[in-house]
């Protein structure tokens, strides 16, 4: 029998939705989010990831991850999937983009056809929040895998080229450690940060002050913190390197034509 991409024709290969659901409150979770929640025969998550679909979770096989078993029931689920042919569903908290587990997910489930459909962005609410661009942003995540030490002094660097940051804490790295690193390697500890612990949920808890200030408190791991860049361009700026711009490009093309 011919084959397309490993699958013999009439047999329709398995599905993964990775669903972004916001950051929490399930008023916040999208039709989109909710019709794949719905669709789905199995759904596996976190705790805090099924808590804003619960609401939908009527007919589905439901699989909880925990600490001791996320990586034994993720890899159970892509077999049983294969073998059922049945369509899954991966809740994600936040941004299905950012921290999600992404490349895992899509190296584990590689022969699904996957679609990853995002919703509200807790990044996008700590921006709305600290009244920043997130293009004039560095967006950093402490949550996965890599050298944490070089992520950090990637902090500095970002912030010493202009760029507001952006950052989801983890257990090694707090708002507080954060802060005090940052001050440490120069940062005025009048810096203004923005913190957003839980948000959307009922602890939720937003925290306004100086980098002086966040160093000397404790906060829930899953927290967000904006360090806003004074140094950050004006929109009177903006426009004059734009004027700039668009005159060097004029005079360029003036040079070819001639």
């Amino acid at each position: 029998m011919k084959r397309v991409l490993g699958t013999p024709m009439g047999v329709r290969k398995p599905r993964l939705d990775i669903v972004g659901v916001g950051p929490g409150d399930p008023e916040l979770v999208t039709p989109q989010a909710v019709a794949a929640i719905r669709s789905a025969e199995i759904v596996v998550g976190w705790e805090l990831d099924l808590q804003p679909v619960a609401p939908w979770l009527k007919h589905q096989r439901v699989f909880r991850q925990t600490v001791k078993n996320y990586r034994r029931v993720i890899r159970h689920v892509a077999r049983l999937a294969r073998r059922t042919r049945q369509r899954v569903a991966v809740p994600r908290v936040g941004d299905p983009c950012i921290s999600s587990g992404l490349k895992g997910l899509l190296e584990l489930f590689h022969d699904f056809d996957i679609s990853v459909i995002s919703g509200v962005s807790s990044v996008q609410m700590a921006a709305a929040l600290a009244t920043i661009n997130l293009d004039e942003a560095a967006l950093f995540s402490f949550h996965d895998y890599g050298d944490q030490a070089q992520r950090a002094d990637a902090l500095v660097e970002a912030f010493r080229q202009g760029r507001h940051l952006v950052v989801l804490a983890s257990p090694d790295l707090t708002p507080a450690r954060m802060a005090q690193f940052l001050m440490d390697q120069g940062l005025p500890g009048q810096t203004q940060a923005v913190v957003c612990s839980n948000l959307t949920l009922p602890d939720e808890q937003v925290v306004k002050g100086s980098l002086s200030m966040v160093a000397r408190r404790q906060f829930p791991w899953l927290t967000l913190s904006v360090v806003i860049n004074p140094a950050v361009a004006t929109e009177a700026e903006d426009r004059r390197q734009w004027v700039q711009w668009r005159r060097r490009t004029r005079q360029a093309a003036n040079g070819l034509d001639s």
